[in-house]
Parts: structure tokens; C-alpha cells; sequence
């Protein structure tokens, strides 16, 4: 989050704290905590990590046949940039990354050169129940928060690894993707092959959590008697995040959803929510704790 307000009694983005007179330290003083120190304009971002975490429960085919269309046109733009002019006017969309412009104009920003993109869904299955009549119980309700093309079949990868890579210098080992429309293609063939026939319990910020950062995301979740238990580390999801992500890029989540946010936690009594049409209301302890 960006950089201070220098402007008198003005508030800090970073902190929420009012600004004011300056301590010892030659920085403004602060009423809620320290302010980083300002070091200028943010470097240029080398490496980037895309996860695009796409709603694929009843009634998302639509949108993701949109969102299929808008963010290959997002992704093309950040690995080809338009040429403007010093007015900020749009003066030419070159052909490719390495085209230049025109007489008197340069590139918006400077190009995306270094870019994964991965697509994960909102299914996470029916948090350890198994009974005949509970929902999100089919395997297609559950996709492990794994990359698409390791749970659908004939989604096409970089090196077979689930994400795509851009790479116009072919400075991976084999070469990624320097073509900014096969990539746009590939990546629209990606989104929409989430479908919409996942769990209705979207787990939209558990999978990207799942995925992105716990550090030990279960196997399964076994029904032990009435609760849930996480079983075993799921060795094909730490693998993926480990070609995927990258310890020095910057990361990106968009999330793609028509729906609030269910995600359950893994233990307990978690389960019983596959086994009502809706989720139960609270107990009265809540009303204290």
C-alpha cells in the first residue's frame, strides 16, 4: 500500500493515522504507528504470478465465457503495451512486444516479460461429509484448490506444470509462450474449461488460500464420528505452488465470483453445512463469543 500524505494533518494510506509534525527521525509524526520511509518510485516489477480463482458453481458459464474474453485482452496488454504519445493519446498497438513505435511516442509501461498465469476454482468439495443425500459430495464438487489442467482433461500447460508462462526471451528451460495471442487463447481456454458444475459451497478465499499459502493443505478431510479431521499434505498442490510461484515476483489474485464467500473451516463440525440446503443458523453462544 502506497507511500504517505505530505500534506498537513493529512492521513496516511499506510497506516490510517494522522499526519503532523515531524519526530526526531525527520518523518511526520504518526498517532497509530511508524510510516515506512519514502525511497522514491517503486521499482519496475521483473516477475509476475497471475492466479485468476474463478466461481465454477451453477450459473457462472455466462460469465466466465465473459471474463474468458477480457482478460486475455488484460493479459495481452501487459506483455505488449500501446504506444502513446507524450499527451498520454494512444498512437499505435504494435504487432508484437518488440515493435517499435512510431516517431515521437513510447510504450504506456514498460512490458510484462516474466509472467505466469494459473486458474483454480471455488470447489472444495463437502468438507468431510459423505452421506447419500449431503451435496458437494461428486467428484467434479471438488478440484482440490489443483491447477485446471490437472483436473480437467485436455487443458494444455506450460511444460505440462498447470499454469502458463510468458516468456518472449525464452529465458525459461524449455522456452515459454512468446506469442501474445496463443497466450490470450490458451488462457481463455482455461477459464472457461472451470465449468459450472462445482459445489454451490463457493470456497472462493479458502482455495486461493489453500493454494497460495497454507502450509499444509490437507489430502483429504476424513469424518472421524461427528467431526472432521485434516488427513495427510496434499504433495501435488505444494508441488504446483512451488513451479508456480515465484519467492521474487510480485503476486496478483483476481477473483472471478456471483456469490458471497463459503468457505468452511476444514474441522469439527464444518461438515454438517453438506448436509442442509442452507447453512444452519448460529447458536446462541455466539451472542457472547
Amino acid at each position: 500500500t502506497g507511500g504517505t500524505d505530505s500534506s498537513p494533518g493529512g492521513e496516511s494510506p499506510v497506516t490510517g493515522g494522522t499526519t503532523g509534525a515531524s519526530d526526531a527521525g525527520g518523518k511526520a509524526g504518526n498517532t497509530s504507528g511508524p510510516i515506512p520511509v519514502d525511497n522514491g518510485p517503486q521499482a519496475e516489477v521483473g516477475k509476475v504470478d497471475l492466479l485468476l480463482a474463478v466461481d465454477n458453481s451453477i450459473s457462472m458459464a455466462e460469465k466466465q465465457k465473459l471474463f474468458a474474453k477480457a482478460v486475455p485482452e488484460l493479459v495481452k496488454r501487459l506483455v505488449n503495451p500501446r504506444c502513446v504519445s507524450t499527451q498520454g493519446e494512444v498512437v499505435a498497438e504494435p504487432a508484437t512486444p518488440d515493435t517499435p513505435c512510431p516517431a515521437g511516442s513510447t510504450r504506456e509501461f514498460d512490458a510484462v516479460r516474466d509472467l505466469h498465469v494459473g486458474v483454480i476454482t471455488s470447489s472444495l468439495g463437502s468438507h468431510g461429509a459423505n452421506g447419500a443425500k449431503d451435496v458437494c459430495v461428486q467428484a467434479n464438487d471438488d478440484d482440490h484448490a489443483h491447477l485446471i489442467p490437472s483436473v480437467r482433461a485436455n487443458v494444455p500447460s506450460y511444460d505440462g506444470k498447470g499454469y502458463l508462462k510468458w516468456d518472449p526471451d525464452g529465458q525459461a528451460s524449455p522456452p515459454g509462450e512468446s506469442d501474445p495471442q496463443a497466450f490470450a487463447s490458451s488462457l481463455g481456454a482455461m477459464i472457461t474449461a472451470a465449468g459450472e458444475t462445482g459445489c454451490g459451497y463457493e470456497a472462493q478465499l479458502e482455495s486461493v488460500y489453500r493454494f497460495l499459502v497454507d502450509p499444509e493443505p490437507p489430502q483429504s478431510i476424513q469424518l472421524q464420528g461427528t467431526l472432521t479431521v485434516p488427513t495427510g499434505v496434499d504433495a501435488t498442490l505444494l508441488e504446483q505452488r512451488a513451479n508456480f510461484l515465484r519467492p521474487d515476483s510480485s503476486v496478483v489474485v483476481l477473483m472471478l465470483t456471483d456469490e458471497n464467500d463459503c468457505s468452511v473451516q476444514d474441522e469439527g463440525y464444518g461438515w454438517l453445512i453438506a448436509s442442509s440446503s442452507a447453512m444452519f443458523r448460529s447458536t446462541s453462544g455466539c451472542a457472547a463469543n
